[in-house]
C-alpha cells in the first residue's frame, strides 16, 4: 500500500511538472528575486543623517565620501546599527543670475554704456535668471525630494532655494540653531552662504560653488495635516544636531 502511494505521488509530481513546468519556474524565479531584494536591502546601511545637494553638477561618489569623512565626528550613530552613515541626495540643476539694468524714461544704452536722462541718478539693477536648467525631470525630482524625500539638511543654489522657500519647508535659523551657533553674517533669516561658514574649507565642501546656500528643512506640523515624509522626530533632531555642528565648526 505504501509503495502504491509513493508511486501515485511520483506520478502526480511528474504530471504536475510537465503540465505546469514554466509556471513553476516563473514562480520560483519570482520568489528568488524577492528573497534576494529583501536580503540586499537588509544589508544596506541605514543613514543617520541626510543631505540634499542641488548644484551645477551632480555630486560624485568620491565627493560624497569626502563629505562623510569631514562630518564623521560631527554626528552620532542615531539608529544604533554600529555605523555612522551620511546619505547624500544629489541633483544637478544649474541656474545662474545676471544683473540687468532698470532703465527709466529717457535712459538708453550706447556701446554697452548706460546713459541716464538724469546724469546724477544711480542706475538700479535687477537680478534676471539666465540659462536655468529647469527641465521637467529635474523639477519633478526636486519637488519629490523636498516634499516627501528623506533629506533634511539642504545645500542648494539660489533658484532652487527660492523654490523651497516658496514651498514653506525651510526652517528659520533661530528655531534650529543654538544661540552660540547663530552666525553674524546670514543671507536671510532662513539661510547662510556656504562661503561664510568655516566648514566650507573642509574636503568635499571645498568643491562646491561659493554661492551655495545652506539651510535646513523644518519639521512638519502633523497637527496641521502635513506629511511626516518618513522621518521621526528623533531622526530629524539628529540632523539638527549635525546642522549645529556645521555652524559651530572653526578652522
Amino acid at each position: 500500500m505504501e509503495e502504491k502511494n509513493k508511486s501515485e505521488f511520483r506520478l502526480w509530481l511528474e504530471h504536475t511538472w510537465w503540465s505546469h513546468k514554466w509556471m513553476i519556474i516563473c514562480i520560483a524565479l519570482v520568489i528568488f528575486l524577492v528573497i534576494f531584494a529583501v536580503v540586499s536591502c537588509s544589508r544596506q546601511d541605514e543613514p543617520d543623517v541626510n543631505i540634499l545637494y542641488v548644484g551645477p553638477l551632480k555630486m560624485s561618489i568620491s565627493v560624497q565620501e569626502l563629505l562623510q569623512d569631514s562630518l564623521q565626528d560631527m554626528f552620532s550613530d542615531t539608529n544604533g546599527d554600529g555605523k555612522k552613515v551620511l546619505a547624500v541626495c544629489s541633483i544637478a540643476a544649474e541656474a545662474r543670475y545676471a544683473d540687468y539694468p532698470i532703465l527709466e524714461e529717457g535712459d538708453y544704452v550706447s556701446d554697452g554704456e548706460i546713459i541716464t536722462a538724469d546724469p546724477s541718478r544711480d542706475v538700479e539693477y535687477s537680478k534676471v535668471l539666465i540659462n536655468a536648467d529647469l527641465d521637467a525631470d529635474t523639477r519633478e525630482q526636486f519637488n519629490m525630494e523636498v516634499t516627501i524625500g528623506s533629506s533634511v539638511i539642504y545645500l542648494m543654489e539660489e533658484y532652487y532655494y527660492d523654490l523651497a522657500l516658496a514651498m514653506n519647508v525651510i526652517a528659520p535659523l533661530d528655531t534650529v540653531l543654538d544661540e552660540e551657533n547663530m552666525p553674524e553674517n546670514t543671507r536671510d533669516e532662513y539661510s547662510v552662504y556656504l562661503k561664510d561658514l568655516d566648514i566650507s574649507s573642509l574636503p568635499g565642501f571645498d568643491t562646491m560653488p561659493d554661492d551655495i546656500i545652506v539651510c535646513i528643512r523644518r519639521f512638519p506640523n502633523s497637527e496641521a495635516g502635513e506629511l511626516l515624509y518618513g522621518r521621526t522626530e528623533a531622526e530629524y533632531q539628529a540632523n539638527v544636531e549635525l546642522f549645529n555642528e556645521m555652524f559651530a565648526y572653526k578652522d
